[in-house]
């Protein structure tokens, strides 16, 4: 049963988007005490102010958790949910290792160009022209890499 219908049965008013608020049918209650809202993951939350528990106010109205978790899914159905899981948590573990490979690549481009600039500065202060093409076969060839390990990130 969803949060909306809940309320529909509880004759609670809107109290916000996706919130309402009911008079609590197990205790005597004056004003509404009983709070009812959609959770983010699409669960029905039910929370009395006056302490009621959640079962109390279920009996009170009528109903049962059955009622408001519904029947129990088929095997085709929790396979289903199992392979939709499984997708997910395979897609993550992709994305972490793409980025760990990124991270890897940049973290030692930075390492290497950290290097490269004190290398330049030492041959600049030394004069030595002859490492200077070296050096910047190497700082070229790590932005190579650095273009190419983005690139693989974003497909």
């Amino acid at each position: 049963m969803t949060a909306a219908e809940l309320a529909h049965h509880l004759g609670a008013r809107a109290a916000g988007h996706g919130k309402w608020q009911a008079r609590c049918p197990a205790h005597d209650d004056r004003s509404p005490s009983l709070s009812i809202a959609e959770g983010g993951d699409g669960r029905t939350l039910v929370h009395c102010w006056a302490g009621c528990s959640i079962s109390a106010v279920l009996a009170a109205a009528g109903m049962s958790w059955r009622d408001m978790c519904g029947a129990p899914a088929t095997p085709a159905e929790r396979e289903r949910l199992r392979r939709e899981r499984a997708g997910r948590q395979r897609a993550e573990r992709i994305t972490r290792r793409r980025e760990r490979a990124r991270y890897d690549v940049l973290r030692g481009a930075d390492t290497a160009l950290d290097a490269l600039a004190a290398r330049l500065a030492a041959v600049a202060w030394c004069g030595a022209e002859g490492d200077l093409d070296a050096l910047a076969e190497r700082y070229h060839a790590l932005l190579e890499r650095t273009r190419e390990a983005e690139v693989s990130h974003a497909a």
